[in-house]
């Protein structure tokens, strides 16, 4: 306990020299000066601009304290930027430059990638069914998935409402040599999930775990089929019987932290390396995979067991973006939705649990029936061979994908 300086009252302080040691820290390992920026126009009409803040301001809102005169912000800029008579003869610098500007640079998440890859080396090398190294890591991953908005206040993880109305599309390959006479004689079962004896395994799966794989738009649930010219794909919709919450992908790509970390807490860096790899999290996940490397699909089976079984309480399902159609979302339903539940009492932890017992949480809807000619399909290149040499791509190079300033 010691009297402050500025407000004079006894509480716990600490020396300002300290805290202006603990700031430098931080800029040092989180902030960088301005980069110069040149704008439009060429040759001497082109313009230069300086990005970032005064060391004033960054100061002023890392402390965020209540400095109406400043004083606190001006003694530590003092002495971030003022360097000794005697250190000025035997050529030293300050540690801050007074007139520069600086921005907080992003953190890559290396750490974490790390931990990701000794996760999926795990799971598909070596232990997939009892993994506690695996689980403890997606623990950590999605702790406190259920409170996590982006910048519009948009979840996460979304409640999907029976009364919203809500139209799931989902479709079915038939090729030129088949006959579809079941599925337009059954569509509300030929549609539908397959039964767990005939469920292959696919992204969200393993083999004979069913899970409902559709779209919001018929283009959409088309298009992720792949089918060949000369083939027919029939769609239909179906509806929600109950609610079901589910895991937003390109929500979470944008997630916004409503209460910010301090950086003076020492678990900063890792926590702010975890939100950057959740945002990166959506590719992972929606990235195609070839048939001959349908293994890859171990990966992401273990995520979505683990939303289903292991987080509180459990999401129901999954949507990303198609990268087969442009613009396009897909939805993955699992297991516990299709399935017929017995009764539940309501509780304040499950509020959307009410009185059963529940049918399947899906149904066709009649009369939703599409059937599609595939005419001709349309792919999207980029040329690899210019003037006779072969072009090949140096992902080393590539644009960063956490990129080097965060604006």
């Amino acid at each position: 306990m010691a009297k402050c300086a500025v407000c004079e009252h006894v509480r716990p302080c600490i020396a300002i020299e300290v805290l202006a040691d603990d700031i430098a820290e931080i800029l040092y390992n989180f902030y960088g000066t301005d980069p110069v920026i040149r704008t439009c126009g060429a040759g001497d009409l082109g313009r230069y601009i300086r990005a970032g803040n005064p060391l004033a301001l960054i100061v002023a809102e890392m402390l965020e304290c209540d400095d109406n005169e400043g004083s606190v912000t001006a003694a530590i800029v003092e002495l971030l930027t003022v360097c000794s008579e005697y250190d000025l003869k035997r050529g030293g610098e300050p540690r801050f430059e007074a007139d520069a500007l600086y921005m907080r640079r992003s953190i890559r998440p290396t750490e974490v990638e790390e931990k990701w890859q000794e996760f999926k080396n795990g799971v598909m090398h070596r232990s997939r069914f009892f993994n506690d190294h695996g689980k403890a890591f997606l623990d950590w991953l999605f702790k406190g998935i259920h409170h996590l908005k982006d910048e519009n206040s948009q979840e996460v993880v979304r409640l999907f409402e029976v009364e919203d109305g809500w139209e799931l599309y989902r479709g079915r390959y038939c090729p030129p040599s088949s006959d579809p006479k079941n599925i337009l004689v059954s569509p509300e079962t030929e549609l539908a999930a397959p039964p767990k004896e005939k469920a292959r395994a696919g992204r969200m799966n393993p083999v004979g775990v069913p899970v409902f794989y559709g779209a919001f738009d018929r283009d959409t649930c088309i298009a992720e089929l792949r089918p060949s010219v000369g083939g027919m794909v029939l769609t239909g919709a179906f509806q929600l019987l109950r609610d079901a919450r589910v895991l937003d992908f390109g929500v979470l790509e944008n997630i916004f932290d409503s209460q910010p970390m301090s950086c003076f807490d020492p678990a900063y860096r890792m926590n702010m390396e975890r939100r950057q790899f959740l945002r990166t999290l959506h590719s992972k996940i929606s990235s195609p995979v070839t048939p001959d490397q349908e293994h890859e699909y171990l990966l992401t089976q273990v995520i979505a067991e683990y939303l289903s079984t292991q987080v509180e309480p459990p999401i129901d399902g999954v949507m990303f973006a198609s990268v087969q159609h442009q613009d396009g979302i897909n939805i993955v339903l699992f297991s516990r939705v299709l399935a017929i539940i017995p009764y539940q009492e309501r509780t304040e932890d499950d509020p959307i649990i009410g009185n059963g017992p529940f049918p399947s949480g899906l149904a066709y809807i009649p009369d939703t029936l599409e059937a599609h000619k595939i005419g001709c399909v349309t792919f999207e290149v980029e040329p690899l061979v210019i003037n006779g040499d072969i072009v090949i791509r140096d992902w080393r190079y590539e644009q960063d994908p956490y990129g080097e300033w965060d604006y």
